[in-house]
């Protein structure tokens, strides 16, 4: 699913609890696919993806990662472990010369991105907003006004 750019390197990390969670409800799987996809569609060409979430999400949504060719990384369940790995491998990106990071997420945690590199928020949940803290350290933000269903 990655595509090579002729510009500076690119990733894409999906947060995969906070874009396939709105309002307290888990998403199908259809919604789960369709959501993968516009993440996709917004983030543009990119390097590298990873989704990032503890096991009991990635055996929720590994069929529809799979589907769509995202290779995704597991950590233990607890709060902002995943949100703690995905900045670490961010960190690890920039370290070997990546130039944009684009987070598929709307929460505050990775905000401390925003002074290390051009950081793009990936919003693909019409109704869920972004937390202040990030918008206000994003390069780039976009934003569906689609529905998942």
């Amino acid at each position: 699913m990655a595509v090579p750019t002729g510009r500076g390197r690119r990733a894409l990390l999906i947060d995969t609890d906070n874009v396939t969670i709105l309002n307290g409800r888990t998403l199908s799987n259809a919604e789960t696919h369709f959501v993968f996809k516009r993440t996709f569609y917004l983030a543009g060409e990119v390097d590298f993806v990873k989704a990032i979430a503890p096991r009991r999400t990635n055996v929720r949504v590994g069929a529809e990662l799979a589907a769509l060719g995202i290779r995704w990384e597991q950590v233990e369940q607890g709060p902002d472990a995943a949100d703690r790995r995905i900045v670490e491998r961010a960190m690890q990106l920039i370290a070997s010369g990546y130039t944009e990071i684009c987070i598929a997420s709307c929460d505050h945690y990775f905000a401390r991105l925003g002074s290390s590199v051009a950081l793009t928020v990936i919003n693909p949940l019409a109704g869920k907003p972004i937390a202040r803290e990030l918008r206000a350290t994003a390069t780039a933000i976009f934003e569906t006004q689609v529905t998942a269903a």
